[in-house]
């Protein structure tokens, strides 16, 4: 029944244009927001890059539940929220990954220098 409902395979043109749209529109906002930020502004703009991403493909994964259906049942892709998790790490995260690093380390050792930090940034990261 599975096979009939996706005869046409159009279904493999869909997930690609969605797969390419959301990476488009993450190399586009890492391109615009990463480039040039460190410490304390690195990590807020990862968590507000990060719930809006979120936000996206659990919107995205609504309006093409077809593909999640029947699809990638069909296929055996990666479903489609996975996908998403997946872009946001190879077009994002594996970028910035060392200077994210580096701005971790450095709210630790200004925490330990006696300087106030907000812990919920730097919990929202790891």
């Amino acid at each position: 029944m599975l096979d009939l409902a996706d005869q046409d395979d159009n279904g493999e043109h869909v997930y690609k244009y969605y797969v390419d749209t959301i990476a488009a529109y993450t190399r586009k906002i890492g391109d615009q927001n990463f480039g040039r930020l460190a410490g304390a502004s690195l990590l807020d703009a990862l968590i507000r890059a990060w719930d809006n991403h979120k936000i996206l493909i659990y919107w995205m994964q609504k309006i093409f539940c077809y593909l999640d259906r029947y699809h990638v049942k069909n296929k055996q892709v990666v479903p489609l929220f996975q996908a998403g998790l997946d872009i946001f790490r190879d077009e994002i995260y594996n970028k910035i990954k060392d200077n994210l690093a580096t701005a971790v380390i450095q709210q630790t050792q200004k925490e330990r220098e006696g300087e106030f930090i907000d812990r919920g940034r730097v919990k929202s990261v790891l």
